[in-house]
């Protein structure tokens, strides 16, 4: 039984892992990654996980004299657990060896549906938290008024009484924490909408900036990111921190 509990720890904690660029190190402890070219500044930055995702801010920068057009839902990635081909700007119709399986980031409005899912869902969980701590109250109030009708206490029944009291602690403890995580996530849900990086055109000599979701299917040591602007691809490897 511990080994099991052992190994989902360990999945557990490789699930959280944050991803560095490839420069990182403890000298040198660089965070976001940068790509400039002549016409575009692209920067990318593991902020955190968050609903089982992995997210990224993204910053991009039109530097040439045209608009062009970005949709997040078409920037890809893949996970290795070995070091990636040598990081190179793809002209459209060239290939490169895809290592691993294809994933896309979330679409705008999927995030938008997640973060109002768990709304809801926290929502529904601390309501039951907050019923059966009441329930509970009501039930341990009514026990230690019967116990004080008796001529008689024994030590058993004090001893189930302050069992009572513990639980109706525990209990409303549960349903505070319930509800602060029901709160949070209603201001997440209010506040993602303007986080979002969404879809639409960069004017010339101006700037977007958003958050970009990768769902989490697994965690390897290294990640690639390939964010593709009119007929270019622009590659970001990553590392778990830590990592070599």
């Amino acid at each position: 039984m511990q080994k099991y509990v052992f190994i989902a720890l360990i999945v557990q904690l490789a699930g959280c892992a944050s991803y560095v660029p490839l420069s990182h190190s403890s000298t040198a402890p660089v965070l976001r990654a940068r790509l400039e070219e002549p016409d575009v500044k692209i920067y990318l930055q593991h902020l955190e996980n968050k609903y089982q995702h992995y997210v990224f801010d993204l910053e991009i920068e039109n530097q040439g004299s045209d608009a062009v057009y970005i949709s997040p839902q078409q920037i890809s990635f893949y996970f290795s657990d070995q070091r990636f081909p040598r990081r190179e700007l793809l002209e459209e119709g060239e290939k490169y060896t895809r290592l691993k399986r294809k994933q896309f980031v979330r679409k705008p409005i999927e995030v938008k549906e997640l973060y109002e899912q768990k709304e809801r869902s926290r929502a529904t969980v601390a309501t039951v938290f907050a019923l059966v701590s009441v329930g509970m109250m009501v039930y341990d109030e009514a026990k230690d008024a019967k116990d004080r009708s008796r001529s008689h206490v024994t030590e058993k029944d004090v001893v189930r009484a302050a069992t009572r009291d513990a639980l109706v602690s525990l209990a409303f403890t549960a349903a505070d924490i319930a509800q602060k995580s029901t709160q949070q996530a209603q201001e997440d849900s209010y506040f993602i909408t303007n986080e979002i990086f969404t879809e639409g055109k960069i004017d010339a000599c101006q700037r977007k900036r958003g958050k970009i979701f990768l769902p989490v299917g697994e965690s390897l040591r290294y990640l690639r990111m390939v964010v593709p602007i009119e007929n270019k691809e622009y590659i970001f490897d990553f590392k778990h921190k830590g990592s070599e």
